[in-house]
């Protein structure tokens, strides 16, 4: 596939749980995508909820981002862009170069006919305080890199509304440390400005496509809303499928 189309920078297989392999698995499924806030989901999983894998996601497609759990990579596009932002540690990292690809022009594709089964968790548990850490500080440093002026502006603050939502409504679930991560992520945030804006300045000087013709992958909608409020459940109910 790659050889075939040297726009392609990165292909994913499928992935699946390796503790149930009826299942997709939590960071990869068949393909990535995020939404309009920076909250990553996968065609078989959103959020917590993820899906048994009777065929429903087959086909070959673009996808925002391929998990770093089992994805091949264009050399010459790799390095082009950067690589890894080291400043990451874990998580989200391989969102953070996908978007890169697709700001210079690259594409991304899952291609579910090849199957990796993945052992989740082995890295950091799901319910770890530096799991839950790592996501919402990289995702929050994710968008000031990446996102233009226009798009930042409009969409940080729902995000970090959203965030402080989650900080006040975690201990009325029992979450009380995802509240002490998600305080801790913006802390970091706060703190690491202007590295990140350094960072920000060579990702939009390299950019060449913008962020409005990225819609078919950076969905335009609010997972959260959709997820808790509209109980859409799966990938397939997003009625977002491009």
């Amino acid at each position: 596939m790659l050889e075939g189309d040297e726009r392609l920078a990165a292909v994913q297989p499928k992935l699946k749980a390796y503790q149930n392999h009826q299942n997709f698995e939590y960071s990869g499924g068949s393909g990535g995508f995020i939404d309009a806030y920076g909250f990553p989901f996968v065609r078989g999983r959103i959020f917590d909820k993820i899906e048994e894998d009777f065929g429903q996601y087959e086909d070959v497609v673009p996808v925002f981002w391929a998990t770093g759990a089992a994805f091949v990579t264009r050399k010459s596009a790799f390095e082009a862009v950067g690589g890894l932002d080291h400043d990451f540690f874990m998580h989200m990292e391989e969102l953070d170069l996908c978007w890169r690809y697709w700001l210079t022009g690259h594409k991304i594709k899952v291609a579910p006919r090849g199957t990796v089964f993945h052992y989740a968790g082995a890295a950091l548990a799901a319910d770890s305080y530096r799991k839950m850490y790592y996501n919402h500080r990289n995702s929050l440093a994710m968008m000031l890199k990446n996102y233009d002026r226009s798009s930042l502006l409009k969409r940080l603050p729902v995000r970090c509304l959203l965030d402080w939502i989650t900080i006040l409504v975690s201990p009325l679930r029992g979450e009380l440390k995802r509240s002490f991560a998600v305080i801790a992520a913006h802390w970091y945030i706060l703190t690491h400005l202007p590295s990140i804006f350094r960072k920000r300045r060579r990702v939009q000087q390299m950019r060449t496509v913008a962020d409005i013709d990225m819609n078919n992958v950076i969905m335009p909608l609010c997972l959260v809303w959709r997820y808790y409020l509209k109980k859409q459940k799966v990938f397939s109910d997003l009625a977002v499928i491009r």
